[in-house]
């Protein structure tokens, strides 16, 4: 063999040994178990909120029972006989109604660690009035109810779906504290009822049933400890129903109800 063969040989050899001592110093410098987390940094397993995507957030859903009051409607009626309509309102019944609700809300997309989250959700609704009216508005004037001892009524059943925003949690000494503003969406079946005049001079109480829908903001607050939540939330509402009550005489009536007014509920809840 050459000189130069063996040179260049040896050259060849002291290149590769210096080429894999290079690409080795990394790897030796990592002890077992300390492996490079990747580009997320992490303190005691738990992911770096600052570097985290947003969709490695967990998924919060509230589970909420409410119950409260609320305004009661304005109910108009209009009592339909052949050849005529009468239309008429209805005065003094109760001026607030019982709540009570069941729903779910969860954060649908975080912005990031300081500025909230978008939040979605839906309920299921029911209210009831007592519409027993003392008064009637005719066109000849207030017309007296002889028979408040019938007592009528308005409920509700309503599937309403909400969205919005809510604060980030700031930590109390009664839980993690988040408000949330919404919008509120719902409807549902009414059922309703009215007295008959009997041909021979008494009265019957009638029932008949319809839709309504609403709609409104939202305002929440909420405290959360551990699992368990609670809080107090307050809504604006614009309500209009109708339901048809029909008479085994042939005429009908069909009475709406609109509300434009408040709702206020206490809740308590689950997180999970």
């Amino acid at each position: 063999m050459s000189t130069a063969a063996t040179s260049a040989t040896g050259s060849g050899l002291v290149l590769a040994s210096l080429t894999c001592l290079f690409l080795a110093a990394p790897l030796a410098a990592v002890e077992p178990g300390m492996e490079d987390p990747g580009p997320y940094h992490t303190t005691g397993g738990v992911m770096d909120e600052t570097l985290a995507p947003r969709e490695l957030y967990p998924r919060e859903y509230d589970l909420r029972f409410g119950a409260g009051f609320t305004k009661a409607p304005q109910i108009r009626e209009r009592l339909s006989t052949p050849g005529k309509d009468v239309d008429y309102g209805w005065n003094g019944g109760e001026h607030v109604g019982y709540a009570l609700s069941v729903g779910v809300v969860a954060g649908l997309y975080r912005f990031n660690h300081h500025y909230g989250r978008i939040v979605g959700g839906a309920e299921l609704s029911y209210q009831y009035f007592n519409t027993t009216p003392v008064t009637y508005n005719v066109a000849t004037g207030p017309a007296h109810n002889n028979r408040t001892d019938l007592k009528t009524d308005w409920q509700a059943l309503g599937l309403d779906v909400m969205a919005g925003y809510a604060t980030e949690p700031l930590p109390s000494g009664i839980g993690d504290l988040h408000a949330e503003i919404l919008g509120v969406f719902g409807g549902g079946p009414v059922w309703a009822s009215s007295t008959e005049a009997l041909s021979d001079g008494e009265t019957d109480l009638r029932r008949g049933s319809g839709w309504y829908t609403t709609y409104g903001p939202r305002l929440g607050l909420y405290a959360t400890r551990g699992d368990v939540q609670f809080g107090i939330r307050f809504d604006w509402q614009w309500t209009t129903g109708k339901a048809t009550i029909h008479y085994p005489s042939g005429d009908h009536s069909t009475l709406t109800g609109v509300r434009d007014g408040y709702s206020l509920e206490g809740e308590i809840g689950y997180r999970f």
